[in-house]
């Protein structure tokens, strides 16, 4: 590069450092938009580079779910029903935060959570309680609190409108804490009934499969199959 090119970018960057915001990340988007694919792939890297471990932005999570499969977590948690001689299981209803579109707006579903990078996991893989006590807190409003040792449910690998996502997922017990409340958007239902009868906004297509593998094992003949809660058959 010459001198007088030199000069030139030189010239170039102080008028673009007077450009209004908007007016820079336009041109931005522009000469990225143009780039030749290396010189793309070499900015996205470098951008992703700066980024901390653990939540990311929306807009980041949408693109990481769709090139990559997650890692999941979700909780079966269930309480006796007496009157219906069964049990009842929480469920939460999808809604969109922040102004970002959730994929199942509206629609009902076992409380879960991603496994975060930040997560300071146990050496033993079957101990989830990481996960557990980050969505007891902050999905589920540190109203509940587990009764005995959860029963480990077998991983699934799934597809849906988010992406691909491998899951772990736990069966337990639970009791309300006295003078704790459920959020909004998250109560028990009979878990036959939520099945034949959803609540408006209806359920997650994969979240119904899980419902039923839930009743499959609560009615289990299999004692070495079944976890000691109780469903009739």
């Amino acid at each position: 590069m010459t001198h007088y090119d030199y000069d030139r970018v030189a010239m170039i960057e102080a008028e673009l450092a007077e450009l209004a915001p908007e007016d820079r990340e336009r041109i931005a988007k522009h000469l990225f938009d143009t780039a030749d694919t290396a010189t793309r792939l070499s900015l996205t890297v470098k951008g992703l580079e700066e980024r901390e471990p653990g939540r990311q932005p929306f807009e980041l999570f949408t693109q990481m779910a769709r090139i990559a499969v997650l890692p999941t977590y979700e909780a079966a948690i269930i309480r006796p029903n007496e009157q219906e001689r069964s049990v009842d299981i929480l469920m939460k209803q999808r809604k969109s935060e922040n102004g970002n579109q959730d994929w199942w707006e509206g629609q009902w579903h076992v409380p879960g959570t991603v496994m975060l990078s930040s997560d300071e996991y146990p050496e033993n893989f079957e101990d989830f309680s990481v996960m557990r006590n980050r969505l007891f807190k902050a999905e589920l409003g540190d109203a509940l609190e587990v009764v005995g040792e959860p029963y480990i449910l077998p991983p699934v690998l799934r597809g849906g409108d988010r992406g691909k996502e491998v899951t772990v997922r736990e069966l337990m017990l639970a009791e309300q804490k006295p003078g704790k409340r459920l959020p909004e958007n998250t109560q028990f239902f009979e878990i036959r009934n939520v099945l034949a009868n959803p609540p408006g906004g209806g359920l997650v297509g994969t979240h119904a499969e899980f419902l039923t593998s839930v009743i499959d094992v609560l009615s289990s003949v299999d004692r070495h199959r079944r976890p000691p809660l109780l469903l009739e058959p």
